[in-house]
């Protein structure tokens, strides 16, 4: 998660990062301190089964040039596997 304001973004790495997803624009998951409680993880999952995503990167084992659909099908399967 990176947590600049002006640069928000949730990346999320399966399988030794063979399978990668940069979310852009994720709302703040952290407290007044930074930190990601508990309940900001639940509300970062609940964010992440969302239908689609604005997707700044994505990889697929050495497939580095997806295009959209391919994307949303990629965040589709992780997000499966995380849930």
């Amino acid at each position: 998660m990176q947590q600049k304001d002006e640069d928000r973004r949730l990346v999320i790495a399966l399988k030794n990062y063979a399978k990668l997803i940069h979310l852009s624009s994720p709302p703040k998951f952290e407290n007044d301190q930074g930190i990601i409680t508990k309940s900001g993880i639940n509300r970062m999952i609940k964010w992440c089964k969302q239908d689609r995503h604005l997707i700044q990167y994505a990889r697929d084992r050495n497939n580095f040039n997806l295009d959209d659909e391919e994307k949303q099908v990629l965040v589709t399967e992780i997000i499966k596997m995380i849930s």
